[in-house]
């Protein structure tokens, strides 16, 4: 099956968003962002926490949270799991979050493990490109057009320059 991603506003969603879609889903229909099904027989593997610390190229440290769900296709073409299921999985998981109402990331199996926001479009999920960006960009002295890229896979040009305060 393979649908047209619709034209929406890809904001993340948040751990109680996915959780209130899966209590009232029928079934589970993933998309990924060219537009194809994700096969109906995928596995969820992991869930958890992801926590990062780093510095930003300003020098400024920042913390990340988020909750990543790990999906996996095998040949068991049977296997569905159901919205009820993942509820349940995320019960088990939830003394790992803590509390939290992060977004939600999942990841899946492309040329590497590729890691993906998710929105929900009316009775489906979408998967969605994860982007970087410059976060301090006073540091970096780049004018606010040049830090849109509307085509990652199109732009692979460093926009940081020499001595303009990047990493």
């Amino acid at each position: 099956m393979m649908l047209k991603t619709p034209a929406v506003n890809t904001n993340p969603l948040k751990l109680s968003e996915l959780k209130n879609f899966l209590q009232h889903a029928i079934r589970l229909d993933l998309f990924l962002p060219d537009g194809k099904a994700l096969p109906a027989h995928f596995h969820l593997t992991e869930a958890g926490l992801h926590r990062r610390t780093f510095l930003d190229c300003g020098g400024v440290q920042r913390d990340e949270v988020k909750v990543g769900f790990q999906l996996w296709v095998a040949n068991d073409t049977e296997h569905r799991l159901t919205p009820f299921k993942w509820l349940g999985i995320i019960r088990k998981a939830e003394p790992l979050f803590e509390g939290m109402d992060p977004e939600v990331e999942l990841e899946f199996q492309a040329e590497t493990i590729g890691r993906w926001g998710v929105h929900q479009q009316g009775n489906s999920l979408y998967l969605h490109p994860l982007h970087t960006a410059c976060l301090a960009p006073d540091q970096c002295g780049v004018p606010a057009m040049e830090m849109v890229m509307e085509d990652l896979s199109v732009s692979n040009q460093n926009t940081c320059t020499p001595g303009g305060g990047c990493c």
